[in-house]
């Protein structure tokens, strides 16, 4: 997969100290999310439209296995760029920071894909950035750590329709959820 010059902009500095490779992979994940909702929109929606199988709890657990293979592989190439004697710590450390921004973007992707699979083809970005954020954070529980999130952040929205936020508030709770995930991403590694 080739995500072109955009790309480049997940691993274009080597980190050189680990200080500068958690900085460095909060950089790469947010830049990662950030280029899955501005260019992977329509690459999702076309293939949540070509996949098939009698529901829609089928397509996502056939897109879900194929991006999980793709990931693991993906995983298991940048550990062996550790394991390999002589390369040292900053090679180590520039594997991981790419590895962390092509997982964010693939990760997602998937999201994206799985949106679209459920009909919700007519998104806002900033809508995208929240579904990508809040599962990437909260994982299973994405919709009530986003009603949470929504609570504290919008004053009072938490329980009421999340789908009637406005905009600044949404783009708020976005920016919470980015120092959020900076910060569950750095003491992941």
């Amino acid at each position: 997969m080739s995500v072109g010059g955009a790309g480049k902009k997940l691993v274009a500095a080597l980190p050189t100290s680990p200080a500068k490779a958690r900085q460095d992979i909060s950089d790469a994940v947010l830049a990662a999310v950030d280029l899955a909702v501005d260019t992977k929109w329509e690459t999702a929606k076309q293939r949540a439209e070509k996949l098939t199988g009698p529901s829609t709890r089928d397509k996502v657990d056939q897109i879900t296995s194929m991006f999980a293979r793709e990931l693991g592989m993906v995983g298991a190439s940048a550990g062996g760029v550790a394991a390999v004697p002589g390369l040292g710590t900053a090679s180590y450390l520039a594997a991981a920071v790419a590895e962390f921004g092509y997982f964010t973007l693939r990760s997602g992707e998937l999201i994206l894909t799985i949106g679209a699979l459920y009909g919700h083809s007519e998104a806002s970005v900033e809508e995208q950035r929240a579904w990508i954020l809040s599962v990437l954070i909260y994982g299973t529980a994405a919709s009530e750590g986003f009603t949470k999130l929504a609570g504290e952040v919008g004053k009072g929205l938490g329980k009421k329709a999340t789908t009637k936020i406005p905009m600044s508030v949404l783009k708020a709770i976005n920016n919470t959820a980015g120092r959020t995930i900076v910060t569950k991403y750095g003491t992941k590694r």
